[in-house]
């Protein structure tokens, strides 16, 4: 049986992995959008993505880095395969890359983060995002992972009530699933944007109490 502060730290990395992804097809659904408005929706997405993730993979550090969850005791205890190196292992796997070239994606995204959302260096050229769908999809195979995680929890504990509600929970909430959710969501948040800009002054008069 995984500790309570292990399954209150998986929680919080499922909820950073949830959002990254969600940002990463929402910046998807912006891209190539005229205008001035979907733009600078779709940058905003995007340094958001850049930020999750190096909450996850950037520094070792972190709380919530993968590494950290991955190197503790009832986590690599469970089953071979559960341990910092195998899963950084199947993490870059995924994503077609070699430890060298994962070097190299690492400090695309690092310096994207540093220099353009942390900070704003102003002797850089211009904001120009990493391969941030490559982001999405090691978030993707990090979630893939814990599902197998509580999936053997629950098969060592399959009368705990907690660990059922985690199954549960992935069960429902696939990668597929959340895609299609975030397809589902931007098709309804956009009608109802049309709707309210019709319906609302963008900049009420002083007479609105604007």
């Amino acid at each position: 049986m995984p500790a309570k502060e292990t399954i209150e730290l998986l929680n919080w990395i499922e909820n950073v992995a949830w959002r990254c992804i969600c940002c990463e097809h929402y910046f998807g659904l912006t891209t190539g959008l005229s205008g001035k408005f979907w733009p600078l929706v779709q940058n905003a997405l995007g340094e958001a993505v850049c930020v999750f993730w190096s909450h996850l993979f950037g520094n070792r550090t972190d709380a919530l880095h993968y590494s950290q969850f991955f190197s503790r005791e009832d986590v690599v205890r469970t089953a071979n395969g559960f341990a910092a190196p195998a899963v950084k292992n199947r993490l870059i796997k995924k994503i077609g890359f070699g430890e060298k070239e994962y070097k190299e994606f690492w400090k695309e995204v690092k310096n994207c983060r540093d220099q353009f959302v942390a900070h704003k260096e102003v002797s850089s050229k211009g904001l120009i995002f990493p391969r941030i769908q490559n982001c999405r999809i090691m978030v993707e195979e990090l979630r893939v992972i814990l599902e197998e995680l509580v999936e053997k929890w629950h098969e060592a504990c399959p009368g705990d009530s907690e660990l059922k509600t985690l199954k549960d929970f992935y069960a429902w909430n696939s990668n597929k699933a959340l895609s299609n959710k975030c397809q589902e969501e931007f098709s309804k948040g956009v009608l109802w944007l049309r709707e309210e800009l019709g319906n609302k002054t963008l900049y009420p008069s002083a007479k609105d109490g604007g």
